[in-house]
């Protein structure tokens, strides 16, 4: 199998939410799941008496062609998030002024992964996005999470010190390994997505 995706046209601090709104290009449904044990999710009171700060982080759930023994499949990069909380995730984080989302994601996969731009492929038509709500140091937060779909040229990554570990795996695997629901949706809208284009 050496199909390939075309190349895209442009170029944490983790928390218990309530995810809502996803928006996605190719397909919109609901993504619900918790994301920190530090943090804790916002009730109806709540909302009226406290700030609100907007966030929003950008990232990619990065995918590699590889062979395993006769057959050919798609392995995912899975992260090991350690700093604020133990989890497993995708390569994502906050968006620096001036950057549009596209380099937000190149910028964060760099930082955390190793992996440059010319080490990856991002799909055309794909973009889903989480919007939560969440508690923060007495603060209540509202946060956008923005996932692309890059397929990686190679395996070679190297973490930063915010990751613990990272592996490629399977989908059923990977399923398996991340640790929040939200991610799971995520990783299903992108393995259906490529499925879709016969990968």
């Amino acid at each position: 199998m050496n199909r390939r995706i075309r190349h895209g046209q442009r170029g944490r601090n983790p928390d218990v939410h309530e995810a809502h709104n996803v928006h996605n290009v190719h397909n919109a449904h609901d993504i619900r799941g918790s994301h920190d044990r530090q943090a804790k999710s916002v009730s109806g009171d709540e909302r009226q008496f406290v700030k609100t700060l907007h966030e929003k982080s950008v990232g990619a759930v990065i995918f590699r062609h590889v062979r395993l023994g006769r057959k050919e499949t798609v392995v995912y990069l899975l992260l090991h998030y350690h700093l604020h909380s133990d989890y497993w995730e995708f390569s994502r984080g906050g968006m620096e002024p001036g950057e549009n989302e596209r380099q937000t994601a190149v910028r964060e996969i760099r930082e955390e992964t190793g992996l440059k731009e010319e080490d990856l492929r991002f799909a055309d038509g794909f973009r889903t996005a989480i919007h939560y709500f969440y508690m923060l140091d007495g603060t209540r937060r509202s946060k956008d999470a923005v996932y692309f779909l890059a397929e990686s040229k190679t395996d070679a990554v190297k973490l930063s010190s915010e990751h613990a570990g990272f592996t490629w795996a399977e989908y059923d695997d990977a399923v398996k390994k991340v640790t929040y629901e939200n991610a799971r949706r995520v990783l299903k809208e992108t393995h259906d997505f490529l499925a879709s284009k016969g990968f």
